[in-house]
């Protein structure tokens, strides 16, 4: 009788899946992208937490909600279904912990920042969401203060997934500067530019392997190095799924082993395994101080992009709804085109409004007040010197404003900063806190 030979795997003993022994048989992901290539994805690891939370409880059986916020990469630009990033990564999630009551939603936004989504963030992920995945790293180039705010309006997990981009003035983006905040909150971070963006220095023509291409859309067009085609996807997709799988042995050998959490800190001077559930007190941009704790704010968002509280004006005279593909926005073409919206604000009492930003749109200057009190209007100018850079940005209107239901006024000026003299106006929020 012939015998087989059975190996068991230092993972198998353990009862975890095959692909937690790293780099061997069963690692998939290690033999297609190689130990160091992971090993450079991972741009900040940490304790991993709160995701490990999220993985016992799908794990257990447990339904989960995962919502994703992000710019253009991430809702799909230049790619179609099933390419995206985002479906590679649920399809895997889905059979990985399958239940009939997994929740996935892409709420990115194309042109939007974190300044966006630090207020209107559950305009586009579920409130109870248990994951959230964050992929700003291009549209954010000099707001890293805003990302604190959409990454702490909850002790949910919270991942990062930076992708690359090459057409800025810089190769530096915003996920650089995210970076610091990602340590600070301890948000995971997984970089798909760590990957790869040594080897594309070194071998420019595979930029045209990694990116999207411009129209009109041939072979042989130009590069649309800001938004990576269906290769960078897979990429960032498999990158992320390795980071998961890591985290699922990491959790299964803690629960197999829980010794590690009763580490005591001696004197206290070091925190202890309690402690790393925990936000830090004060945000990162505040300035030190004993015995105070933020607490969550209270903000309203109304948003062209937003079926739950979409912006619309309660008056207007030369406003109107208009949208190009999967952009929407408000928008008045002519001098003195008035819209008056309603909103609540909060104990902040700041008001702020989003709004394109273009060198090459035509677009021109808008006063905004709160109520009657046009004389304290905000002069907002949707023109700006910057080469191909057509993103949203936040201006406040006012602060200082009571509590309670107000009323904004917008007026598009006669006076423009456009050079060739255009006056149009895109609204896309209106916010406050």
């Amino acid at each position: 009788m012939a015998t087989q030979t059975v190996t068991v795997t230092k993972a198998t003993a353990e009862g975890l899946p095959g692909f937690c022994d790293e780099c061997g048989p069963e690692d998939r992901l290690c033999k297609q992208y190689g130990q160091h290539n992971l090993e450079r994805s991972r741009a900040y690891e940490g304790p991993n937490t709160r995701l490990r939370r999220v993985l016992q409880k799908a794990a257990d059986g447990h339904p989960i909600n995962i919502g994703v916020l992000g710019g253009s990469v991430t809702a799909g630009h230049g790619v179609l279904h099933p390419e995206y990033w985002t479906d590679m990564f649920f399809d895997w999630w889905n059979t990985t912990f399958p239940h009939e009551k997994n929740i996935f939603i892409n709420g990115a936004v194309p042109a939007t920042t974190t300044e966006y989504y630090s207020v209107c963030a559950l305009e586009h992920i579920d409130e109870d969401v248990d994951l959230v995945i964050i992929e700003m790293a291009i549209n954010d180039q000099r707001h890293v203060a805003t990302l604190q705010y959409t990454v702490t309006y909850s002790c949910i997990a919270v991942v990062s997934a930076q992708v690359i981009a090459l057409s800025f003035d810089t190769i530096t983006m915003g996920g650089d500067l995210h970076t610091g905040v990602n340590e600070y909150y301890d948000i995971p971070t997984v970089s798909l530019r760590n990957v790869v963006l040594y080897h594309v220095l070194e071998n420019a023509h595979l930029d045209r392997d990694m990116f999207h291409r411009l129209p009109p859309f041939q072979e042989d067009s130009q590069e649309d190095l800001r938004h990576i085609n269906r290769v960078g996807h897979k990429i960032m997709a498999d990158l992320l799924i390795a980071y998961m799988q890591r985290q699922i042995c990491a959790q299964g050998r803690l629960k197999a082993n829980p010794s590690v959490l009763e580490y005591q800190s001696p004197g206290n001077t070091i925190p202890g395994p309690e402690e790393l559930n925990e936000m830090p007190r004060l945000g990162m941009f505040r300035k030190y101080v004993r015995n105070e704790r933020e607490v969550s704010i209270k903000t309203t968002c109304l948003s062209t992009r937003s079926k739950k509280h979409p912006l619309k004006p309660i008056r207007q005279e030369g406003w109107v709804e208009w949208a190009w593909k999967e952009k929407s926005y408000v928008i008045a073409k002519e001098p003195g085109a008035r819209a008056t919206f309603a909103i609540d604000v909060g104990t902040i009492g700041v008001i702020k409004i989003s709004y394109l930003k273009s060198k090459t749109f035509g677009l021109g200057n808008v006063k905004c007040w709160v109520d009657n009190n046009e004389s304290s209007a905000r002069v907002i100018e949707g023109w700006w010197n910057e080469d191909g850079l057509n993103l949203s940005r936040d201006s406040e209107i006012a602060a200082g404003v009571s509590e309670g239901p107000h009323e904004v006024t917008c007026e598009v000026l006669q006076a423009t900063s456009d050079p060739g003299g255009g006056h149009e106006f895109r609204l896309i929020s209106l916010t406050s806190s």
